[in-house]
């Protein structure tokens, strides 16, 4: 049994739920039996376990782990939390980590793009320019570094890539599941303001009442149309319908790139906007900068040259899509089932 230790909620966010979620459903086809284990997650991360039919187990404490049913000595657990949200500090979360080896757990990790080192068996970075990062060799060599290791869902491995037109028809627009910084208000009345008339299509995983008002009301002066779609089952076909793409710096960059969509990008923080130059530098995407500095003129000034460029289109797309071996997933199972057969 592997067991995934996660946590969503609109102030942890969802990638790493979603992650999870994407790696049992891959194991689960490869009959290796898992288990989510969680703690400060939102009744609705309960129902998405339920509908999709994963065990799961809920802690009062974190100590509770070791009096889950079924665990046995040498049991592989997945750590894929926000651990800022989660610990007071990283002090915390290394005395977790070891407190989880003392009990005999396999740990596993997934990490922030970052050099600090924690006490896990395997730390997985999985985020472009992480194998440029400075680790001691001798540390280095229980790290999963680089895209190479990034986990895409099997709706994107499949999918056909994007084919690039002439004319901009559409475009995708997402700054994140929960987007907790109401981005997505602030950039639909820059679009909306740039003068150009384009379906746009909305994503965004959880929406209270007042913000979905909020954001109806600002579509209302839209000429054009446009599509608010909320937690889409089949978030590939929403992004392979389009023709650019608006996104923030979290995970969905990675899979607006793995299927050649062209994007323009904006920051959420400093830490992604120093993260940003690697994922930008191979000319993949256009990157505003940091989002709460974004002026209106030079996001349209940007959107014009996406608009009205296609060979910038087309290069954007092709060296995006150069980026990912679309493995990771596989990279994780074999070292799960090696270190079952031992």
């Amino acid at each position: 049994m592997v067991l995934f230790r996660v946590d969503a909620s609109s102030k942890i966010g969802y990638g790493h739920f979603m992650r999870c979620i994407c790696i049992v459903d891959y194991f689960h086809k490869h009959s290796v039996r898992c288990l989510f284990v969680l703690n400060k997650s939102e009744p609705k991360v309960f129902a998405i376990l339920q509908t999709k039919g994963i065990d799961y187990v809920v802690l009062e404490n974190e100590i509770d782990v070791l009096k889950i049913k079924d665990v046995i000595l040498g049991t592989i657990i997945i750590l894929d939390i926000n651990n800022k949200v989660l610990f007071r500090d990283a002090r915390d979360y290394r005395a977790y980590i070891n407190f989880l080896k003392e009990n005999d757990f396999t740990v596993v990790s997934f990490e922030e793009f970052s050099a600090e080192v924690f006490p896990s068996d395997l730390i997985i970075i999985p985020y472009v320019g992480a194998e440029k990062l400075e680790i001691n060799n001798d540390i280095s060599r229980r790290h999963f570094l680089g895209p190479g290791y990034f986990i895409f869902r099997e709706e994107f491995l499949s999918s056909p890539k994007i084919t690039i037109h002439e004319e901009v028809k559409s475009i995708f627009v997402c700054m994140g599941g929960s987007d907790p910084d109401q981005l997505t208000e602030k950039y639909l009345i820059f679009l909306i303001n740039s003068g150009y008339l384009l379906d746009i299509k909305i994503v965004i995983n959880h929406l209270d009442k007042k913000r979905n008002e909020t954001i109806q009301n600002i579509l209302s002066s839209y000429s054009g149309t446009s599509e608010l779609i909320i937690n889409p089952g089949d978030l590939c076909a929403v992004i392979c319908s389009c023709d650019i793409g608006l996104v923030n710096s979290g995970l969905i960059k990675y899979e607006t790139s793995l299927v050649g969509l062209p994007c323009l990008s904006v920051s959420n923080n400093l830490h992604h906007e120093m993260v940003m130059q690697y994922f930008s530098e191979p000319g993949s995407i256009i990157h505003l900068g940091l989002a709460d500095e974004m002026t209106e003129d030079h996001f349209k000034s940007s959107l014009s040259i996406l608009m009205e460029n296609v060979e910038i289109r087309k290069e954007l797309s092709r060296k995006c899509k150069s980026m990912f071996d679309g493995k990771g997933i596989q990279k994780l199972y074999d070292y799960v089932i090696e270190f079952k057969n031992k």
